[in-house]
C-alpha cells in the first residue's frame, strides 16, 4: 500500500516537472507549441532556432531526448512515443505521424554534408530533404533515418537499420541499407 501511495506522488511530481520544462520551452522558443498531454521527461534536450518551428502534441519524450529544428525547419510530432537518447534534427522538415513508436537511441536527420573534391567537410556545407514518417510506424533500437526518406503506414524497421527512400505500408525492413524481409 504504501508503495502504492509513493509511486502515485512521484508521477505527480513529474506532472509536475513536465510542466514546467514545457512552460520553460515555450519562453525560451516562441515558435514551440508543445500541448498539454505531452509528457516531457528530464535530461531532454531541446532546441528550435528564431525562423524554425517545432510542433509536438500528445507525445511521450523519454530521457535524454535530443530535438532541434533549425535554420527554417518544422518538425512536427504527434501522438508518438520517443524512447531514450533518440535524437531529431532538421534544417528543412521532419513530420512523425500519429500511433508511432520510436525505440532508444534512433537518430532522424534530414541533413547531411555535401562534399566536394578539395574541400573539408567543416566547410563543405548541408544537403537537406525532407522526412516523412506516417501512421503506425514502429522504428526499432538504434535506427538511423536519412535525409529524403518517407516511411509509409505500418511499417516496422529493425534494430540498427538505415533507412534511406521510401519504405512500402505494412512492411519490415531491416539492414544496412534496410531491405524489405516481409509484407504483411
Amino acid at each position: 500500500m504504501l508503495s502504492k501511495v509513493y509511486r502515485k506522488i512521484i508521477y505527480i511530481i513529474e506532472l509536475l516537472f513536465s510542466f514546467f520544462r514545457k512552460l520553460h520551452l515555450k519562453l525560451m522558443y516562441p515558435n514551440i507549441e508543445i500541448d498539454s498531454k505531452s509528457f516531457i521527461s528530464k535530461g531532454c534536450s531541446i532546441s528550435c532556432s528564431s525562423n524554425a518551428k517545432l510542433k509536438i502534441t500528445e507525445s511521450y519524450l523519454s530521457k535524454g531526448v535530443v530535438i532541434k529544428s533549425d535554420n527554417v525547419a518544422l518538425i512536427t510530432i504527434n501522438k508518438t512515443f520517443i524512447g531514450i537518447n533518440s535524437i531529431i534534427v532538421a534544417t528543412k522538415g521532419i513530420t512523425i505521424k500519429k500511433d508511432c513508436l520510436i525505440a532508444e537511441m534512433v537518430v532522424i536527420r534530414d541533413q547531411d554534408h555535401n562534399l566536394k573534391n578539395g574541400v573539408s567537410i567543416t566547410n563543405s556545407g548541408l544537403k537537406d530533404d525532407f522526412i516523412v514518417i506516417h501512421e503506425n510506424v514502429w522504428l526499432a533500437a538504434k535506427c538511423t533515418i536519412l535525409r529524403g526518406s518517407e516511411i509509409e503506414s505500418g511499417v516496422v524497421v529493425g534494430a540498427n537499420s538505415v533507412v534511406k527512400g521510401k519504405l512500402e505500408a505494412n512492411t519490415v525492413y531491416a539492414g544496412i541499407p534496410s531491405q524489405k524481409i516481409y509484407t504483411y
